[in-house]
């Protein structure tokens, strides 16, 4: 299983750089996985011209996260799930790549920061936090999500800000529930 998924991420690899030389880009100009942390960073990416094969590849690393998070709801293991969408919203950060980008992140990570303590914890869910503002603010811009899911987004943000705050874990938020968080 790892080394079918090591052969799969090294093909990836190879095809985004394959993509970028195509497209007469090195890809210094495209975000990183840094950016995706940052709304503005996302919001000017969007504003400017994305490449008709940076979304073709996006649209196909989205297609692959969404086969991987299927696997991961029944084996558990969020980390190529994550990967995959990670990579479809650095070449182009759409609303709903980003939040499955953050919960399938956040989901991989959790038994590691819970392992390492709770400084740990509110780093991951900080990260998280600033990815949903990312996906929020994409939205703001592209107007894709369904008011359900924009929702859920804000409603996901907003509890996790709160327990960032005040440190008391809230009933039926979903992200201090992946993050093991104990709800009283």
């Amino acid at each position: 299983m790892e080394r079918q998924l090591a052969r799969l991420l090294f093909g990836a690899s190879f095809f985004l750089l394959t993509v970028a030389f195509a497209s007469g880009t090195d890809g210094k100009d495209g975000l990183t996985q840094v950016d995706l942390e940052s709304a503005k960073a996302v919001a000017e990416a969007l504003k400017s011209e994305i490449s008709g094969a940076n979304k073709l590849s996006a649209r196909q690393f989205f297609l692959l996260g969404t086969k991987y998070q299927r696997r991961a709801v029944k084996d558990g293991n969020w980390a190529p799930a994550a990967k995959a969408f990670g990579e479809s919203a650095i070449l182009f950060p759409r609303p709903l790549a980003l939040s499955q980008y953050a919960e399938s992140s956040l989901k991989a990570a959790s038994k590691t920061v819970l392992a390492k303590g709770k400084d740990a914890q509110l780093q991951l869910l900080k990260q998280t936090i600033d990815i949903y503002d990312s996906a929020l603010a994409a939205d703001d811009i592209q107007h894709e999500l369904n008011p359900a899911q924009r929702a859920q987004l804000v409603q996901d943000r907003n509890c996790s800000k709160e327990y960032l705050l005040n440190q008391k874990p809230l009933a039926h938020c979903p992200p201090l529930q992946w993050l093991a968080v104990a709800v009283n």
